[in-house]
């Protein structure tokens, strides 16, 4: 009873995973074996070993290998030779360093290698001579180690070597493949020279010729592209073909995440100088001599009789550019009714705009213009319609309320007018629009894919979106990307993209995708513009995925100061954003924070949305979350209940918001170790979800993970193990969220005392963590504990100890010296040192853990009452 009792005891709580993709090293990996003008072979590399080992040549010795055949001269050459090394780096973990063999001071031979696992290094590079100095270049979701050199001559003869870390260890990037898939893009048939990478903006330029090799001689032409990092290679992003003479540029497009780099040593596009326009009223009547300007300081411009109006920009622009419309004078004032909110796309075809009066009769009776308003509410409506739900349906009511009041118009009459007008649009574009309007993603796609080729980069990004929506997020990509690669500066096109990319596993590039999405929007609005919190709170989503806190902060403070001005402290906007400042809080575990803002958030909804709002219901989950954390069981049940009664007389008993407060409820009784309620809450939500969503869909599986926790053997590893293989099928073997499944069903496992299969998925769990989180992260700290408990339960002292003592330096740091994980490793290591015999020694790691358990549980919670137990009596 006693083992049983400390694993109960060790296994409170619940492992919660944001995190990008991480898995294990195999070495030995691939390693370059360069002997200069001789030999330059990657392969199969050698097997780990002691990093002393390297501080003997000889040992690097191999049969048929060119860089051994040079060492070994080498060392007859100078017998009296030095070896010396220096730490370059690390990724995550593990170690890089740089050795060097010298004779009489002059290096000739140096080695690159990679720490696998501790004090055993793989090498990634041998090179026979001076190895040039490596270098990193850091993308937010990656680190690239680099070594370049240029081999001389009157061209560039660059060779490049480049590694990221993957879940196999380190991969070679080949960067000569990709150089060559670009110049085969854009010049099919053409050959080039070897050149290397800047590496910062991920761009080089080469020079390319038909035929056999000319020399520079004649040479003419040259292929300039921009890539992108993806887990395991550079991939081509954009290509051009220029030719000296004329600038001739050749963009290709294929299915890739096309994004805007900064600061690009070259635009992706062609730059456009003026804008070519044609001004008409709400009939088709051309609008004469009136003056508009492009941009807020370009110069103004009068249309002709026939509306036609060229208008110069202040400077350049990249096609695709949005560019703001601003009607300059006029006897009346007018809105831009198309495109939307006065926003035009600059490029080389004459645009046409409409204009009208604000409150114009026939606003309401025109469809042309109708469609172009409803086109306008969606897309300044919100993107993901799979969270938040309360929110989505407000902030589409905000969109309607925005656009009706630019043109002073009645919201809900604008809104039963294209409602109306959706079945007689005048083509399938249109009804494909006005379909999404109504929230019909079937009856959409069905129009958009029958739109006009003419019109296909903007049917597909409609088509993009009304895919997502059905969550068939392969289709939703490819379709997104072909839309973004001919107009690379849709902000909504972009945002959706970035999340079917997230939900794909492809955080990195959905980050790049949702940056680009805040760049355009700030492009098109302003850096104060009303859609720029939405955007940041985008980006938030990919940002959690690597865990840059910091830049998540930046951003909900950002939006918070731009919400206060455009709606005010005491609006619904406002109370979502402290909401989300608040799970941010919750994330770092700072729960005092998190509690105080969202009860800040729940105060404002109740004042303005009343107690029964779908939204209070939001709130108020999230503060008994939060309220929970601080070990305030009592209201957090209250406050979990409360949001379920709401959600279900708002939404239904057939609603994913209904599922989530069902699951909600589920995990208070799973804490409070109420199995058998647990277990029915869970029931329903997964109920819910598979009438729903079907089986094949993350969110069921989670449910399914969930329901798994609570239930009984053998029922209980039946659910697991199912959650556990449907997630590597949707997601694949490398994703974050199978860390969690498989903590869940190492959890599993010790409950039943299989705690050999235990041990074995906790480890695999622990070490995607520590290379995911880097060491010192409070998860890492939890699953130390867990691993350390399962092997105190296995009389294995010696191991867990050590585990113990590295875990609670950082509970301290990241929990505080008085919360409930402090207190749990505190217990186990007394526990250990009094089995170990030390029972003195063992003393004051009880009486601190006792004191925080008795201040934080009260001294009657079974926690309590089970370390008094395992405590030794004094007279021990």
């Amino acid at each position: 009873m006693r083992a049983h009792a400390g694993i109960a005891l060790f296994f409170a709580g619940m492992f919660v995973v944001r995190a990008t993709a991480a898995g294990a090293v195999s070495p030995p990996w691939e390693t370059c074996s360069i002997a200069e003008r001789k030999s330059d072979v990657c392969g199969r590399g050698d097997a780990p070993r002691a990093f002393e080992q390297f501080l003997q040549p000889r040992e690097l010795l191999q049969p048929n290998d060119a860089f051994s055949a040079e060492l070994r001269y080498d060392l007859g050459q100078s017998p009296n030779f030095t070896v010396s090394w220096k730490e370059l780096g690390r990724w995550g973990t593990h170690r890089i360093r740089k050795v060097t063999y010298s004779g009489s001071s002059t290096p000739f031979a140096t080695l690159l290698v990679v720490e696998g696992s501790p004090k055993l290094f793989s090498p990634v590079m041998k090179w026979s001579g001076q190895m040039p100095e490596p270098e990193f270049h850091d993308y937010g979701h990656a680190r690239v180690l680099v070594v370049a050199k240029d081999f001389g001559g009157n061209i560039p003869m660059v060779s490049t070597w480049a590694w990221i870390w993957s879940t196999r260890g380190p991969v070679r990037l080949d960067v000569d493949a990709a150089v060559a898939e670009a110049i085969e893009k854009a010049a099919p048939g053409y050959g080039g020279y070897g050149t290397g990478i800047e590496w910062p903006s991920l761009h080089c330029q080469t020079w390319v010729w038909k035929g056999d090799w000319p020399g520079k001689i004649g040479v003419d032409a040259s292929v300039e592209a921009w890539f992108e990092l993806g887990l395991d290679r550079l991939r081509v992003r954009r290509a051009f073909f220029l030719r000296e003479s004329d600038e001739e540029r050749k963009l290709v497009a294929w299915p890739s995440a096309a994004r805007r780099l900064i600061a690009e040593p070259r635009p992706p596009t062609s730059r456009i100088n003026q804008l070519a326009l044609r001004l008409k009223g709400l009939h088709g009547t051309p609008i004469s001599t009136l003056r508009v300007r492009a941009g807020r300081t370009g110069p103004p411009a009068a249309a002709d009789a026939r509306g036609f109006v060229t208008l110069p920009l202040s400077s350049p622009v990249l096609e695709g550019t949005p560019v703001p419309l601003e009607v300059v004078d006029s006897a009346s004032p007018l809105v831009v009714i198309s495109p939307c909110r006065g926003v035009v796309t600059a490029g080389r075809a004459t645009r046409d705009i409409v204009l009208a009066q604000p409150g114009h009769p026939d606003l309401l009776k025109n469809a042309a213009a109708l469609e172009s308003l409803a086109e306008c509410i969606l897309r300044a409506g919100p993107i993901q319609e799979r969270y938040e739900y309360s929110a989505y349906a407000r902030h589409r009511q905000e969109a309607l309320v925005s656009v009706a009041a630019s043109i002073r118009v009645n919201p809900a009459e604008l809104d039963t007018r294209i409602q109306a007008i959706a079945r007689t649009a005048a083509t399938p574009l249109r009804r494909g629009i006005l379909a999404l309007y109504r929230h019909r993603p079937l009856e959409a796609e069905r129009h958009l894919r029958r739109a006009s080729p003419n019109e296909s980069a903007r049917a597909n990004a409609y088509l993009g979106r009304a895919l997502f929506a059905q969550r068939r997020l392969a289709e939703a990509v490819e379709v997104l990307q072909s839309a973004i690669a001919t107009s690379p500066f849709d902000p909504a096109a972009l945002t959706v993209l970035g999340f079917a990319l997230g939900e794909s596993g492809d955080f990195p590039s959905a980050e790049i995708v949702l940056r680009s999405a805040l760049s355009a929007e700030e492009s098109a609005s302003g850096p104060e513009g009303a859609a720029i919190p939405a955007r940041l709170h985008h980006l938030a989503y990919a940002l959690y995925a690597r865990q840059d806190y910091r830049a998540i902060e930046q951003g909900y403070r950002r939006a918070l100061a731009i919400v206060a001005k455009t709606h005010g402290t005491d609006s619904a906007r406002y109370a979502e954003f402290l909401s989300h400042q608040a799970s941010l809080a919750a994330e770092e575990s700072d729960h005092a924070t998190a509690e105080s803002l969202f009860r800040r958030a729940l105060a404002i909804q109740r004042a303005l949305l009343g107690s029964a709002h779908s939204e209070t219901a939001d709130s108020m989950l999230s503060l008994g979350a939060a309220r929970y954390h601080r070990q305030i069981c009592e209201e957090s049940d209250a406050l979990f209940e409360g949001a379920l009664a709401i959600r279900r007389r708002v939404f239904g008993d057939r609603h994913p918001a209904t599922a989530g407060a069902w699951n909600a409820v589920g995990f208070c009784y799973d804490e409070k170790r109420q199995s058998d309620i647990a277990a029915e809450y869970y029931r329903r939500a997964l109920s819910i979800q598979l009438s729903i969503l079907g089986e094949d869909h993350t969110d069921t599986v989670s449910y399914m993970s969930n329901l798994g926790k609570a239930l009984a053997e053998p029922e209980a590893e039946q659910f697991l193990t199912r959650a556990l293989t449907m997630r590597q099928v949707l997601l694949g073997p490398d994703h974050p969220e199978l860390i969690e499944d498989t903590y869940n069903l190492s959890l599993h496992y010790a409950n039943n005392y299989k705690l050999a299969e235990s041990e074995r998925l906790l480890r695999r769990a622990l070490a995607a963590r520590e290379r995911l989180s880097g060491p010192d992260h409070h998860n890492v700290a939890y699953l130390l504990t867990n691993l350390s408990a399962l092997l105190i339960n296995q009389g294995k002292l010696s191991d867990a100890e050590p585990l113990l003592r590295r875990a609670l330096p950082i509970q301290e740091k990241t929990r505080g010296l008085n919360h409930r994980e402090t207190a749990q490793t505190l217990g186990n290591i007394g526990i250990i040192l009094d089995r170990q015999g030390h029972p003195k020694e063992a003393e004051p790691y009880f009486d601190r853990a006792l004191r925080i358990y008795n201040e934080v549980l009260g001294p009657e919670h079974p926690d309590t009452r089970n370390l008094r137990e395992l405590r030794p009596k004094p007279s021990q």
